[in-house]
């Protein structure tokens, strides 16, 4: 947890004690749900892209190179779990620009 800010801590130890305040949750799902967060962030801290990742299995999450450029810059790319709000208010242009560059250079390389 020192990589963390106190509000992400609060907020992936403390987010499913606020859900039981409002809804009955089943043991059974906040265990899976404190199992599969830890292995998403593990996953976006691995610096590798893993076919079988979560971040390949969740519908518009991000990955490892995505939130990687987030920690190089301490800018931008800030979604955790998803790149909606990201791509919302265009804090991953960054990225964009990264990406393009990246594939520039490997089509020069292949002529």
């Amino acid at each position: 947890f020192t990589c963390l800010a106190p509000l992400q801590i609060l907020t992936f130890v403390g987010g499913y004690k606020i859900l039981t305040l409002f809804w009955e949750v089943h043991i059974f799902t906040l265990i899976m749900w404190l199992i599969l967060a830890l292995l998403h962030t593990l996953d976006i801290h691995s610096g590798y892209d893993w076919p079988w990742a979560l971040s390949n299995m969740v519908p518009f999450s991000n990955e490892s190179r995505y939130h990687a450029l987030h920690h190089s810059q301490n800018m931008g790319n800030f979604g955790g779990l998803t790149i909606v709000l990201d791509t919302l208010f265009d804090t991953d242009s960054d990225f964009k620009e990264f990406i393009a560059k990246q594939n520039r250079l490997r089509s020069y390389e292949l002529q």
